[in-house]
């Protein structure tokens, strides 16, 4: 049985801590590796596929140390359902930090406590062919 196809088990969706710890528990059960960080609007997760991380290489000219292949997404409030009590949302970070391009933007790509296809939709962006 492979991690996508197990039981997720149920989660408040009215817990942001809750909703993380269970993305983050699937994440491993992907083999992708998670760092998190809280913030007062947000709880940003920078999920790392160690397949490809060629061991945190800095990129060249050393403006950032990150590894080869990873990607970040938030969980914030849930712009799309305002009318439901603390309903969550995961958006991805396109950072624009390499640009030059001022803050990063985001983009939703699914509700809170739907962990699972969250899961689903991380791994395949940071899938690895072999």
């Amino acid at each position: 049985m492979t991690a996508a196809e197990r039981p997720i088990q149920a989660v408040d969706p009215r817990n942001p801590h809750a909703l993380v710890t269970a993305l983050i528990s699937e994440l491993h059960r992907r083999d992708l590796q998670v760092k998190g960080k809280h913030t007062t609007n947000a709880v940003i997760l920078h999920v790392i596929q160690p397949a490809a991380s060629g061991g945190g290489d800095t990129i060249e000219g050393g403006l950032a140390n990150v590894p080869a292949l990873s990607q970040t997404v938030v969980l914030t409030p849930d712009s799309q359902r305002r009318s439901e009590t603390r309903a969550y949302a995961w958006s991805w970070v396109w950072g624009s930090e390499f640009r030059s391009a001022g803050d990063p933007e985001t983009e939703r790509f699914g509700a809170g406590e739907d962990i699972g296809p969250a899961a689903d939709a991380i791994a395949r962006v940071l899938r690895v062919n072999s």
